[in-house]
């Protein structure tokens, strides 16, 4: 199963993932999973941008990690919260969270796959 979501910054396109270990991370800044994602709405400026560069960090090292480990691909670059605060403009802020919201429930989402019982078959509703 691919956990993975890409995003441009600059120019450059950046694998994000939210693994286990992130929900780690972000549990233990957090103090629980829950609580960091409205933390990516709050109004103030100064609040809620280094939480993004934090949180954006976090997910763009675990996708370079994924891709290390399962597609085999050294080198994946990676961005630092002080190179996110360079790179990512207050006008991105939006789209970027839109990005962290989408790799964040795809890492989450549990895949529940079903199977036909074959002694219902034949039977339909009603009967």
């Amino acid at each position: 199963m691919n956990r993975i979501t890409e995003i441009e910054l600059g120019g450059s396109v950046y694998p994000l993932n939210f693994s286990t270990r992130a929900a780690c991370l972000f549990d233990e800044r957090y103090d629980g999973i829950e609580k960091a994602v409205p933390s990516l709405f709050v109004a103030d400026i100064k609040k809620l941008l280094p939480e993004l560069w934090w949180m954006l960090s976090v997910l763009i090292d675990q996708g370079a990690e994924y891709r290390r480990i399962i597609d085999r691909v050294e080198n994946t670059p990676r961005l630092t919260e002080a190179e996110l605060s360079v790179v990512i403009g207050y006008q991105d802020a939006s789209d970027v969270k839109i990005k962290m919201l989408e790799v964040m429930t795809k890492g989450a989402a549990q895949t529940i796959e079903t199977e036909s019982d074959p002694k219902n078959a034949g039977a339909t509703q009603g009967e």
